[in-house]
């Protein structure tokens, strides 16, 4: 409800004044410029009818006195892109002219106008309801569908926009003149304050840039990979495949066209193994983000895993895929790096005795710095990385060796190719250096993630075929 007109608020007399003539003054009804209704009634701004206007108001530039059509030609630029969307409810936020800021503050601080209020919520009380009804769809804050709209002023907009250009110009380097003189660049000159009252608006606002976007949705569940030469994700170099298939691309297999978003989906992954490892055991946890998808309400994420492992059976296979939301997400992430993990590997160590094979097998948990690796040197910082294995197994394919069959349990973040070879002095200490002989790695499996994930639903069974 609108605040009712409240008296001009006195302005102080100029420093210089004596104390004496210190007594308050009220600026001319005409000082303070043409306001539309609103803004006097919000302001708390007492004015004569003849300075009452209903489109060139000096404070709001005529957003509030136009709020209507405008908000008209806001929801009439985004329908037809909004009821593309299946979401019931819209929470929109509006961006208004720049200039309406420093105008709100100058008439505060000039006439004592009251501060809290505020044009936007003003607007929104008049332009949601029309929106509303335009749109075909209910205004909720908490709203899948976000509308981002933007209502302009060219006439005011432009000079703002000259100076923000202006201050972020980098700085020129000073020179150097005559005998060793530095002459600095000027430095940047302060914006002219606000003249009051402000100048009246000539033109009225229009609508700007308009954006749509739907918050994501986000399907959790668990991933075997069951060949090798399958990447996490797609693979290029130089616009070239390293791999046919991804694991993203098969567990999103159809969800794309399923839900019409424009985006890539995202994958997220509680780790992630090398292509020529395979992902055995329970799974790896994984988030399918999808962005901006336009249809939503036909989503069965169980069908969606059915249909993946149908199309890649024995290559990919997924379980319990289910809706989560954002906060069961952060899981996933911080299991990356405060999981243990176990593998399995097939090793070829020559030279080793049954009496050494005893000894790692009785190792308790130790510790081991991890130089980062050579492989991954290109795309990783060059740390030192100190992790630790919990325990760890060996057992001989046949009496003698020299292959041997190596399981362990490792901190998560570990590299256990390095582990096994040493990689030249960069893992302290190996298994290499703890056999006394070089190790070598042929296979390699991850056969635990030990992260319960995603929580249980109760409509969620498993989607293992």
């Amino acid at each position: 409800m609108d605040p009712a007109p409240a008296p001009t608020t006195p302005v102080a007399p100029p420093a210089h004044e004596s104390s004496a003539a210190a007594v308050p003054v009220v600026p001319a009804a005409a000082s303070v410029g043409p306001l539309c209704n609103l803004c006097a009634t919000g302001l708390r701004l007492s004015l004569p009818a003849e300075l009452l206007t209903q489109s060139s108001c000096t404070h709001c530039l005529g957003v509030l006195p136009h709020a209507d059509s405008l908000a008209r030609a806001l929801a009439d630029t985004v329908r037809e892109e909004v009821v593309a969307y299946d979401a019931p409810s819209f929470a929109v936020e509006i961006m208004l002219p720049r200039a309406l800021a420093p105008r709100h503050t100058v008439y505060v601080e000039r006439t004592g106008g009251y501060i809290a209020f505020e044009v936007r919520k003003e607007f929104a009380k008049s332009a949601v309801p029309v929106m509303e009804e335009v749109l075909g769809k209910t205004y909720s804050a908490e709203g899948p569908l976000r509308l981002l709209l933007a209502i302009t002023h060219a006439e005011t907009d432009a000079p703002i926009a000259a100076r923000v250009a202006e201050a972020r110009r980098p700085a020129k380097r000073g020179r150097f003149e005559g005998k060793g003189c530095k002459v600095d660049s000027p430095a940047p000159s302060e914006p002219e304050p606000l003249p009051f009252p402000p100048s009246t608006p000539t033109t009225l606002p229009t609508v700007g840039a308009c954006t749509v976007r739907r918050d994501p949705i986000r399907l959790g569940g668990r991933y075997l990979k069951l060949e090798r030469h399958i990447s996490q994700t797609l693979w290029r170099i130089k616009g070239q495949r390293k791999t046919e298939l991804s694991v993203a691309e098969c567990v999103s297999f159809g969800l794309a066209d399923m839900t019409q978003c424009d985006t890539e989906i995202g994958f997220i992954a509680a780790g992630r193994e090398d292509a020529d490892v395979r992902m055995l055991g329970t799974g790896r946890p994984f988030v399918l983000e999808v962005r901006n998808a336009r249809k939503v309400d036909g989503i069965d994420p169980v069908a969606l895993a059915e249909r993946a492992n149908t199309e890649f059976a024995g290559k990919v296979q997924v379980s319990r895929m289910c809706v989560v939301n954002k906060d069961e997400v952060k899981q996933v992430k911080d299991g990356e790096e405060l999981k243990a993990k176990e593998y399995t590997c097939l090793v070829w160590a020559p030279g080793v005795d049954q009496r050494k094979v005893d000894e790692i097998n009785a190792l308790p948990a130790f510790q081991i710095d991890q130089q980062t690796p050579l492989r991954v040197l290109h795309r990783r910082p060059n740390l030192m990385r100190p992790k630790t294995v919990y325990w760890i197994r060996m057992e001989p394919l046949r009496e003698g060796g020299p292959l041997y069959r190596v399981a362990l349990e490792t901190q998560a973040g570990a590299y256990i190719k390095e582990f096994i070879t040493g990689d030249t002095g960069r893992t302290r200490p190996s298994l290499s250096t703890l056999l006394g002989t070089h190790a070598d790695i042929l296979e390699l499996d991850v056969t635990k993630v030990a992260l319960e994930w995603p929580p249980a639903r109760k409509s969620q069974h498993s989607s293992t075929a």
